[in-house]
């Protein structure tokens, strides 16, 4: 915060100086009379400065902010008489030291009571103008980052919440093979092991390569598909070139992973499942698609998978993005289409 007032304060410094400046010449110009023209701004600036600091530092904050509107006006109007106080004593003592006691002696400027007093008012008018902008921009940034720290909060979270999710049906598939003493068991441990270190390290991150996301979702498929043997078609069909786009980690995953959970393993039978990725016209096409039973519909919810995938594409894409679920008799499909962002689109993620 210290970085960001340095430049305010630069500005409130460089207002006063001309503000001094202009003073000095608008009073003095007419006669001459410059020496004067520093000896009245020297003396009227600080009723200028005092009236424009309390309004803008302590009557706007106080009650206008906070919706005090009765109070405010209220103090707003004996200020200001207090400033018009303060300028007749200016002009007072002008008189009095610099004119001495002959009115037609005093600067032009300072003869016209009432031009003078409202020059003196315009500029804590502009003052105030000034600060106000400054605090409303403030305010505007803090509420700004207040927004993107809550979003980058919400974020983490729901990825940790996806995580155990995740790890314990992954786990609980490996418990299966080891029960049955499968001669896979290696290769199913190497790839467990990437799924592992993909979801604790590029698992942080918010972008990864898609190519990276689709072998770790071929890792999952196979870890998963073991259990189904041969009543499980599977297709996986994904566009060649993947590794020049970034995607957000672990959402394919559980696109898939919501397709074995809410469809086969609903399923006694047959089942299939279908996966295409596609990048058309820099746009990206993901389709999840599975069987299911009409057992499925007595399933009233679709876990946290889904959920949680709308979620983070709240945050990361805004609106710019589709997500639509078709839920039919004998199959589930979920179409997803996002913007596909090329690496140097995305470098400074």
């Amino acid at each position: 915060m210290v970085a960001r007032r340095t430049p305010y304060v630069l500005i409130q410094v460089v207002f006063w100086i001309l503000l001094l400046l202009f003073s000095i010449y608008y009073l003095g110009r007419e006669e001459q009379r410059y020496a004067e023209g520093v000896i009245v701004s020297l003396l009227y600036l600080p009723v200028v400065a005092a009236t424009a600091y309390f309004i803008s530092r302590y009557l706007i904050p106080r009650y206008l902010l906070q919706e005090r509107f009765v109070l405010f006006s209220i103090y707003l109007l004996y200020t200001f008489i207090g400033s018009v106080y303060a300028s007749l004593m200016v002009i007072i003592t002008s008189l009095i030291g610099l004119a001495n006691f002959d009115y037609s002696n005093l600067l032009t400027p300072i003869r016209n009571i009432t031009s003078f007093i409202g020059i003196i008012h315009f500029f804590i008018v502009l003052f105030v103008a000034i600060s106000v902008t400054e605090q409303w921009h403030t305010m505007q940034q803090r509420y700004l980052l207040a927004l993107q720290e809550k979003s980058q909060a919400e974020l983490r979270f729901l990825k940790t919440q996806l995580h155990p999710h995740f790890l314990f049906n992954t786990l609980n598939n490996l418990y299966y093979l080891t029960l049955n003493k499968s001669d896979q068991a290696p290769e199913v441990v190497l790839k467990l092991s990437q799924l592992l270190d993909y979801v604790l390290q590029q698992g942080k991150e918010a972008w990864v390569s898609l190519a990276e996301e689709c072998e770790r979702m071929r890792d999952f498929v196979y870890l998963e598909s073991l259990r189904y043997q041969d009543r499980l078609k599977l297709e996986i069909a994904t566009d060649e070139g993947l590794e020049n786009w970034k995607f957000p980690p672990l959402l394919l995953i559980t696109l898939v992973e919501n397709s074995f959970k809410h469809g086969l393993k609903q399923t006694r039978g047959p089942a299939s499942i279908r996966v295409q990725v596609n990048i058309e016209d820099e746009t990206l096409a993901i389709t999840v698609k599975n069987s299911q039973s009409k057992s499925t519909k007595k399933v009233t919810t679709r876990g946290i998978g889904l959920p949680n995938i709308q979620r983070q594409l709240d945050h990361l894409y805004s609106d710019d993005y589709r997500l639509s679920l078709h839920d039919l008799p004998e199959s589930f499909t979920v179409y997803l289409t996002l913007p596909a962002y090329a690496y140097h689109q995305m470098s400074d993620c």
